[in-house]
């Protein structure tokens, strides 16, 4: 027998009573066992007239050793493309949410305008008086900030020297003016403030006649605070009612963003359940023959065994 012949007869019979404790043993057991038993034997084997040769021994070593690493990565397979499903199924899951949230929003848009809309149709009269309510408050509102605003830079007065400049002001010229001349600083705070309560365009809003003066004052209204108005259940801000009176079309435009993102949703919807179907697919036992079962097993089980046998050729050969 050449000098591969041995070495293959060796590592047989390594594997051959790793069969034996593995039919009679326990896995844990089994493996332990086996360990001590090719120790034992490859030690007195290395000892003896026979002694395996180093190359023959590497040779078959590393290349058992390269099959073996191939036939788990193979037997491993399904378990990676049931991660990669896994993965493109939360993916997509993600993807599907988002835009749910979208359509919703959408939706939410697109039922504001319409009532608007139909507001603006058949009440023309009712939205009017709605919008110069709203501008009564957002005038008050202006008024009251202005008060308070006042009475804030007016305590400033009695800061001592060397304070902070206050957030939002700048911290150069407002603060030396605060310090030097805070009485100076506290009008001209009052003043800008009191800009927002007197700004014209509460006047003018509150003396438009129909919808289409009203188009045409905000033209050229830079408005300082937001208005809002409340019809129904519903509160709108003067923005919207701008955008339904100059653009009648933005509500199709939200249609279609919406129909567009229905049909992807569709779309992403059959992806999901086809990776689903897939993921079943792979996780179904009756797919597997007995040949596929016997060699996965004996995949999953003998590695062990087979790696202890191969340890074991390293301690049989001769230095």
């Amino acid at each position: 027998m050449n000098e591969y012949g041995k070495v293959g007869a060796v590592l047989a019979f390594f594997l051959l009573i790793a069969a034996v404790f593995a039919s009679l043993l326990s896995s844990n057991i089994a493996v332990v066992t086996h360990a001590v038993a090719v120790v034992v034997l490859s030690s007195g084997y290395s000892q003896s007239t026979a002694a395996l040769q180093k190359t023959s021994v590497d040779r078959i070593y590393y290349s058992v050793g390269a099959l073996a690493v191939a036939l788990v990565f193979i037997y491993e397979t399904p378990d990676r493309q049931q991660l990669d499903l896994l993965s493109d199924i939360r993916q997509t899951r993600i993807v599907i949410a988002g835009n749910e949230a979208k359509h919703s929003i959408l939706e939410e848009r697109i039922n504001r305008h319409e009532r608007l809309q139909e507001a603006v149709r058949t009440n023309e009269a009712a939205v009017l008086a709605a919008v110069q309510k709203g501008a009564v408050g957002a005038q008050a509102n202006a008024e009251e900030i202005q008060e308070v605003h006042c009475d804030i830079a007016s305590q400033i007065l009695f800061s001592p020297i060397g304070l902070e400049a206050p957030t939002g002001l700048d911290k150069g010229k407002d603060s030396l003016m605060l310090n030097r001349h805070p009485d100076v600083f506290a009008a001209n705070e009052c003043k800008r403030f009191e800009g927002y309560a007197q700004h014209p365009a509460w006047d003018r809003l509150l003396v438009v006649e129909s919808l289409n003066d009203f188009k045409n004052a905000k033209e050229h209204l830079n408005i300082p605070i937001a208005v809002s108005f409340v019809l129904g259940i519903n509160r709108y801000t003067i923005d919207e009612l701008y955008e339904v009176l100059i653009d009648s079309g933005s509500n199709e435009r939200l249609r279609s963003e919406r129909n567009q993102i229905l049909e992807i949703q569709n779309q992403l919807r059959d992806q999901l359940e086809e990776l689903e179907n897939e993921l079943k697919s792979l996780k179904d036992s009756t797919r597997f023959t007995w040949v596929d079962q016997l060699v996965g097993n004996i995949v999953k089980l003998g590695w062990p065994f087979l790696l202890i046998s191969l340890l074991g050729l390293k301690l049989t050969r001769s230095e």
